[in-house]
């Protein structure tokens, strides 16, 4: 419109041009202009407009561009501002600020709730925590079966070694455990009690997972660990071929019957057994039953006899704390079942039917 103001009205001489719209407005634009009086104009930044040349005053600099290239330079600008990215440019900017802004408070949130939640960040909660997964990966390596290579046991022998190694792990796991997991607890000392008390019953909760875990795992080693040597021992077993040959008195001319019959012979069997005869059966003493008793049953019993710490009444005060002089009810549970875990657990049933398999065998 003011080109072809200009250009109808030659006898103006030249028109006064100035922004529209404040740099402040979201509508600013540089050639987004009106014409003005010259009492009305910025001195500092203004515009002159004639039939041949538009001139530019921005303080003491000058621009000047012949008319025909600056109304070219207006049409390519109008063009460029019906491209999606510049004609979207406003929105997608606040859109883009909006998004950052809620996705810094999100964050901040969170970061706060875990700062408040997690045990791990916890000043007071933290170095227990840390002992007691230091203590859970010691003790995860000790086995609960104790068995001397090229020895051979009566099974009342072998019971009494296991029994004796199984006390020993089964004090230090409770020494260790009921030690490291009292640490800290001055933490109810503050005001609110019972939020208090809710946090370190979780964190006593979380512990017993530890614990089980650990014990869980203790198991399935000392189990895998005793398949293993009934394996080696399954692999010096004679052969059937062998054991004719004894019953019917030859002698093998066969030399590798010979080396495998001497190497059969310097290895020591497990286990002694009696084979008991009277006038109706033959049986062994002791019997195949007694020993899947005394081999598999004694591992989880002894696990099986460490209480959760949810269920230790030194921990009372926390999971059952007495406010207004009543003492609250218990709502944690008992803490993880680790007879249901052992049940559950396809992998170690599958190795406890193999050794009984091996004892058949």
């Amino acid at each position: 419109d003011i080109v072809q103001t200009i250009r109808y009205n030659p006898h103006l001489g030249f028109l006064y041009v100035t922004s529209a719209e404040p740099k402040s407005s979201i509508k600013f634009d540089s050639y987004n202009l009106k014409i003005a009086t010259f009492d009305n104009i910025n001195k500092s930044d203004y515009y002159t407009v004639s039939t041949h040349a538009v001139m530019h005053y921005y303080g003491s600099e000058v621009d000047c561009l012949p008319l025909e290239r600056w109304e070219q330079e207006y049409q390519y600008h109008r063009k460029l501002l019906r491209i999606p990215v510049f004609a979207l440019f406003r929105k997608w900017k606040a859109f883009r600020v909006w998004r950052t802004n809620v996705r810094y408070k999100k964050i901040s949130k969170c970061r706060r709730s875990l700062q408040e939640h997690l045990f791990i960040l916890n000043e007071s909660l933290r170095p227990a925590l840390i002992d007691i997964k230091e203590m859970c990966y010691h003790i995860s390596d000790m086995p609960l079966c104790r068995i001397e290579k090229d020895h051979t046991y009566t099974l009342k022998e072998f019971q009494s070694a296991q029994y004796k190694q199984l006390e020993e792990v089964r004090e230090i796991c409770v020494c260790v455990f009921l030690y490291d997991s009292s640490q800290k607890m001055s933490y109810t000392q503050q005001a609110n009690k019972s939020y208090h008390c809710k946090r370190l019953t979780c964190f006593i909760r979380l512990a017993d997972y530890l614990i089980v875990n650990t014990t869980h795992m203790l198991v399935v080693n000392s189990i895998s660990k005793l398949l293993s040597v009934f394996q080696e021992h399954i692999t010096h077993t004679p052969s059937l071929t062998l054991i004719q040959s004894w019953a019917g008195g030859e002698t093998s001319l066969d030399p590798d019957v010979k080396v495998k019959q001497n190497v059969n012979t310097s290895h020591q069997p497990m286990f002694i057994t009696q084979l008991m005869l009277d006038t109706h059966s033959l049986s062994y003493q002791p019997s195949n039953d007694d020993f899947q008793v005394c081999i598999t049953g004694r591992f989880e019993k002894t696990v099986l006899s460490l209480d959760t710490l949810l269920q230790d009444t030194y921990f009372d005060a926390f999971t059952q704390p007495i406010i207004n002089k009543k003492v609250e009810e218990k709502t944690c549970g008992d803490g993880p079942s680790l007879e249901e875990i052992l049940e559950d657990d396809v992998y170690l049933q599958d190795i406890i039917l193999n050794i009984k398999v091996f004892i058949l065998f």
